[in-house]
């Protein structure tokens, strides 16, 4: 591949990314409805990242450590996440969160899985059908590419969103206990309606 095809494909990338970021993402409120829209950000940061301290954390949110410290104080002193310190070095802290906290972030990712299953209702079965297969191919290009923090998050985000893996459904979309079950490979069918 030349590097002028190479630039192409990566320009591809940028407008997907913001086709994406565009439809899907920004039609998901910023905060969690009883949190800042910092607040907000650091808990999504923390269930989703494995092992998050909070100098990852730091980085991830784009602010200077005593905001982190500051967001983190704010959060436990609310019982959303506690301080662990780390078995093998006691410099490092661990930011996990409470059942409080998970029930908080899970309740907002189920209002954002509402919000985009209202999105994509004005599509077909077809469309639908198409949607899946291309994220399946997208899904399949980039394992090849992530770390294995990226992989938890992954998992992590399938979870929370009732999305089940499957080796047994034919690939081709079904309706099941209500739901709509989109295929993303002849192997690896999910759900995105319930957990089955």
């Amino acid at each position: 591949m030349s590097e002028k095809e190479k630039k192409k494909v990566l320009r591809e990338l940028a407008s997907f990314f913001t086709v994406f970021q565009t439809e899907v993402l920004d039609i998901f409120p910023d905060t969690i409805t009883e949190l800042s829209p910092l607040l907000s950000r650091a808990l999504r940061e923390i269930y989703f990242t494995e092992d998050i301290t909070p100098s990852i954390l730091t980085k991830r949110l784009s602010i200077t450590v005593p905001n982190t410290s500051r967001c983190l104080q704010q959060l436990s002193d609310l019982d959303y996440i506690i301080k662990v310190k780390d078995e093998n070095d006691r410099r490092i802290t661990h930011i996990k969160l409470t059942e409080k906290g998970i029930v908080l972030v899970e309740k907002s990712i189920s209002s954002m899985d509402e919000l985009l299953l209202k999105k994509l209702g004005v599509l077909s079965m077809d469309e639908l059908v198409r949607l899946s297969e291309a994220f399946s191919t997208i899904k399949e290009l980039f394992e090849k590419v992530k770390t294995p923090k990226l992989k938890f998050w992954y998992n992590r985000w399938l979870i929370a969103r009732g999305i089940v893996l499957s080796s047994h459904t034919p690939a081709k979309m079904r309706y099941m206990k209500g739901s709509i079950v989109l295929i993303v490979s002849a192997i690896e069918p999910f759900s995105l309606f319930d957990n089955h």
